[in-house]
């Protein structure tokens, strides 16, 4: 069976609510997060060695 690719968006506080069941589930693999906190997203995806997306807001 083919793994459900998740990506999260937003990087506070609830992230590792979201991130660990994502990482320990075998049929889910987290492959990215996405935050409007350039701090937060890079912190985030060195964690878990995930790509990093910056939502940029005008």
């Amino acid at each position: 069976m083919e793994k459900l690719r998740v990506a999260i968006i937003g990087c506070g506080r609830i992230f590792v609510m979201h991130a660990v069941p994502a990482t320990v589930l075998k049929e889910t693999e987290l492959t990215a997060c996405c935050d409007i906190s350039l701090s937060r997203a890079v912190k985030a995806a060195a964690w878990l060695s995930i790509r990093l997306y910056i939502l940029l807001t005008l």
